[in-house]
């Protein structure tokens, strides 16, 4: 039955209610009637069920062998206490990264790491895990565009147009050593090259593609030492202020960092320590600060003046620019004006001798390698040669004041680390 129903017209709406209750009133009588028939049938026997049989216990998982713990002596130190007490003479007995006992003559475990501190102050409770960064110099992969890529495990990497090369970094592992034995390995670097190939098939890099490598140890703040994927660890700082921490007025402590934070760090160290002298918060005058060289203006301009002006070559503009900023046109000019400073460093790199000059006086070089490896970066791409070497030695024996055996030892450092480019075989 079709019904239309009108909602403008009274006759209509009391007609819909009727009908509504009707409807209700005929499926209510059916629903009663069905129900006392189902009463009235006579129920069939259920047949008996077999019972259910019992769950079947699932096999027990296998055990993982328990790792072995790692066991950390610090030996001999003045121990200052959070709660205020200073010890004496006593060992910190940490395990697995959690101080596990502070006491005098304890039994170390088998095994035991240990570290002598005697002479010196020994604050427990500041956890520092060390990460381990590796780049390395190759034949150039991209020429004019940084890449960005990605290895399986999720960690981001870069390959960098660097002087004609490709500078290619970093890793993140955890490092377990001392500090003061940090080297980049064979191993580590062959894994990277493994990760980079992995990435970008194309590039197929081996290890005798690396020209040179290095490496260095972030420190990561974690509440827990045994902290393994140190790529998921937060690259935030700390300050500890002792005197807050164990009543040790006079001292602060700044754990983590990195670079692209160190003014910031800088600038919140100032202000507690400036708190704690009852001095007055000095400006915040770096945060406008332009880096030495970094004010070129035009970068085609200044390209442009350093060709005319000094008759260099477009590739080496480029790279001294890139390299050195303005402080180029700096020594650029004094090799001008002094044939004895226009020779070139190396005969395949742009730099004049004149850059040895720079680094001595204004940036503090005093090791043969701080001005070939990291003033210049001259020794980074690929072997330099012999006359290199002993070109830039005379240069800074002179201005030094070096002995012949200064001197001598000088080159010799140099020669084995340019033989090793930059990592060791272990």
């Amino acid at each position: 039955m079709h019904v239309n129903i009108r909602k403008s017209s009274r006759a209509t709406s009391r007609t819909q209610s009727l009908l509504l209750c009707f409807l209700s009133l005929f499926a209510a009588i059916a629903f009663a009637s069905q129900a006392q028939a189902q009463e009235r049938r006579p129920r069939r026997p259920q047949p008996e069920q077999a019972p259910a049989p019992e769950p079947t216990p699932a096999p027990p998982a296998e055990e993982k062998p328990a790792e072995k713990d790692r066991w950390f002596a610090v030996l001999n130190g003045r121990v200052h206490t959070v709660s205020g007490p200073v010890l004496d003479g006593v060992t910190i007995l940490c395990r697995n990264g959690r101080i596990a006992e502070i006491g005098p003559n304890l039994a170390l475990p088998e095994g035991c790491e240990q570290l002598d501190a005697a002479g010196h102050f020994v604050y427990p409770g500041l956890i520092a895990v060390r990460s381990q960064g590796i780049h390395m110099i190759t034949r150039p992969l991209a020429r004019h565009h940084a890449l960005v890529l990605t290895t399986k495990a999720g960690r981001v990497f870069f390959i960098i147009p660097w002087r004609g090369r490709s500078l290619i970094g970093t890793t993140d592992t955890r490092y377990e050593g001392h500090p003061d034995e940090y080297r980049v390995t064979r191993a580590g670097l062959e894994t990277f090259i493994g990760e980079v190939n992995e990435a970008l098939p194309s590039a197929n890099l081996t290890i005798d593609d690396v020209e040179w490598s290095y490496g260095g140890l972030r420190p990561i703040v974690e509440n827990d030492t045994a902290l393994r994927d140190v790529n998921k660890a937060s690259r935030k700082y700390e300050i500890y202020d002792h005197k807050k921490e164990n009543r040790l007025g006079g001292m602060l402590t700044v754990v983590g960092g990195k670079y692209t934070t160190s003014r910031a760090l800088a600038e919140r160290l100032t202000e507690i320590a400036c708190e704690h002298l009852n001095m007055p918060r000095p400006s915040r005058t770096t945060a406008g600060h332009i880096l030495p060289g970094g004010r070129i203006g035009s970068w085609a301009g200044a390209k442009t003046r350093i060709m005319r002006e000094y008759d260099v070559h477009s590739d080496h503009a480029a790279i001294l620019l890139a390299h050195y900023g303005t402080r180029a046109l700096k020594f650029l000019a004094e090799a001008k004006a002094s044939p004895d400073l226009a020779a070139p460093i190396d005969e395949t790199k742009p730099e004049p001798l004149a850059v040895v000059d720079m680094a001595v006086n204004e940036e503090m070089a005093l090791r043969l390698d701080d001005v070939l490896f990291r003033r210049t970066g001259v020794a980074t791409m690929g072997r330099v040669s012999d006359a290199t070497v002993d070109r830039v030695a005379d240069r800074m024996a002179g201005l030094l004041g070096w002995t012949a055996e200064q001197r001598t030892a000088e080159v010799a450092g140099v020669r084995a680390k340019l033989q090793s480019r930059g990592f060791t075989d272990a």
